[in-house]
């Protein structure tokens, strides 16, 4: 069940917007057992933090205990105070290879992975059977990749700045009335790097001013 605020318009709009920039999250972590490969939560808040931040929308997890079940509530929070969450609660399971507080830790994080992977919209797992089909299908170049004359450009590039991170960055400032070709030329008249250059907190930083300039206050 997902509750929210009284109006959403505005957080729906935020992910609307950061939709071109969310990828399926990596999946890193093999479940021989189930015979199947899933994303870890490192994994998937890799895949959504950036698409997120730069429009404002932040992501908080909080957890309850109650005898022996544990309660994960995930909350989208948009800047503008509007907000949608969901919980899951889940019991904590007797294990004999696990302490107590490693079954209630590793109970925590799967609940986190999937609350989030709901709110964001995230495929959870995949078959093994999938894999022999990935493996053989060529690469395909995204719509939002640099074009092969410019791949050189790569060598600086912070690692974080992936082809869905550049869509998600250049939807944040296509709202703004920024093209990238067009920023990059002001950040190069100020000295400072290429957005494919910078961490991802210094793109966040970015966004941010560009949002501010564009506010009726700031102008």
């Amino acid at each position: 069940m997902i509750e929210q605020s009284n109006s959403i318009g505005a957080l729906a709009g935020a992910l609307a917007a950061a939709a071109p920039g969310l990828r399926e999250a990596r999946k890193d972590r093999g479940n021989s057992h189930l015979k199947s490969k899933y994303a870890t939560l490192e994994a998937i808040l890799e895949a959504v933090r950036e698409p997120l931040a730069l429009q404002g929308v932040a992501i908080t997890q909080g957890v309850s205990a109650d005898g022996g079940r544990v309660t994960v509530t995930t909350q989208l929070s948009h800047l503008s105070g509007e907000w949608m969450r969901t919980a899951l609660t889940l019991p904590i399971p007797d294990n004999k290879a696990l302490t107590a507080v490693q079954a209630m830790g590793s109970t925590i994080t799967y609940g986190r992975r999937y609350t989030l992977s709901a709110l964001c919209g995230l495929g959870a797992e995949e078959r093994d059977e999938d894999d022999g089909e990935a493996e053989r299908a060529p690469p395909r170049r995204g719509r939002d990749e640099l074009p092969p004359e410019r791949e050189e450009r790569q060598a600086s590039h912070d690692e974080s700045f992936t082809a869905a991170d550049r869509a998600g960055f250049c939807a944040a400032i296509g709202q703004l009335g920024w093209t990238y070709e067009k920023l990059c030329e002001r950040l190069a008249a100020a000295g400072q790097p290429r957005p494919s250059a910078m961490t991802f907190e210094q793109r966040v930083a970015v966004v941010k001013k560009l949002r501010a300039e564009a506010t009726p206050e700031a102008r």
